[in-house]
């Protein structure tokens, strides 16, 4: 062999070197951003709502009432616009028939409130509340349900999110384990 052709070997050899590591670095970098994009920037930033449903019976002139109280806060990096059309409180209370056991319990609802009105959006790290007070007329307090339905977009999106926390609110419930 030629030392002519022993270099032209040589340098397709560094050729096809440079192109693999070009290549092979490249791949890295995007690996990298991709990586970066959807698991640390992605979840970072996605929209997360926490929701606590809260609930105490009072006597006022004889009657009980229910005293509800809706706690939503942004656990996520980025606000959450809340669609009002869709969101709301959903009470309801133990029907008197119920199915022959094992079975769910069967519920009848009281009414559907509309809750927090006020907020058009929720910051990050924020935390915002709302509370109905509830005239029911039963003998007595009794277990309640709780359905909370908050619509949202994620700024940026079009699509609608819906968020769905039930609560099931025993007669003797106090609100002394959270404020708002």
């Amino acid at each position: 062999m030629t030392s002519a052709n022993a270099d032209g070997l040589s340098d397709l050899a560094t050729i096809v070197s440079l192109l693999g590591t070009s290549t092979t670095m490249l791949a890295v970098i995007v690996g990298g951003l991709w990586a970066y994009f959807k698991f640390v920037r992605g979840r970072t930033y996605r929209p997360r709502l926490s929701v606590t449903m809260l609930a105490q019976w009072r006597l006022v002139d004889g009657q009980h009432f229910l005293h509800a109280r809706v706690v939503v806060r942004n656990i996520g990096a980025s606000v959450v616009t809340l669609r009002q059309r869709g969101t709301g409180l959903r009470v309801s209370v133990l029907s008197p028939q119920q199915p022959d056991g094992p079975a769910a319990a069967s519920w009848e609802v009281v009414r559907v409130f509309e809750i927090l009105t006020e907020h058009l959006w929720i910051e990050a790290g924020e935390t915002v509340s709302d509370d109905v007070l509830i005239r029911m007329d039963p003998p007595e307090p009794q277990m309640t349900l709780f359905e909370a339905r908050l619509v949202w977009s994620w700024s940026g999106h079009k699509k609608e999110i819906v968020v769905v926390s039930r609560e099931v609110v025993p007669s003797d419930a106090t609100m002394d384990s959270v404020s708002s």
